[in-house]
């Protein structure tokens, strides 16, 4: 039980770990995504008994917070994202606006100047 407990408090401490070190970059958020979700299903897949432990308690909600704040930076990350793909495509949509209205070919007489 003991080792159970301390097996679930060092899996905890990795997925802290793992937030920490997180580089704030939406790529190496998708690998960290992937890894934290391979230590929770370690987590779920262990017996629950004797949730008491208040070290592991502890750890938990520390975990559970820096979760909280990941989802939170991805989730600011991809609304800026979203802006500025809109913002590229309303640049496409003048661009393309401009050379539409520039189509009939313009010829300069030299001799005129």
């Amino acid at each position: 039980m003991i080792n159970n407990n301390n097996l679930r408090i060092e899996l905890l401490n990795k997925i802290i770990e793992n937030i920490n070190n997180w580089d704030g970059e939406l790529e190496s958020a998708i690998e960290l995504i992937s890894l934290n979700n391979n230590i929770l299903e370690q987590l779920k897949s262990m017996s629950s008994e004797n949730n008491e432990n208040s070290i592991y308690e502890a750890k938990l909600q520390e975990a559970i917070k820096l979760l909280d704040d990941f989802l939170l930076k991805l989730k600011d990350e991809r609304t800026l994202l979203l802006d500025k793909n809109k913002q590229l495509g309303q640049k496409d949509k003048i661009l393309k606006n401009y050379f539409t209205q520039i189509d009939e070919s313009i010829f300069i007489d030299k001799d005129i100047l």
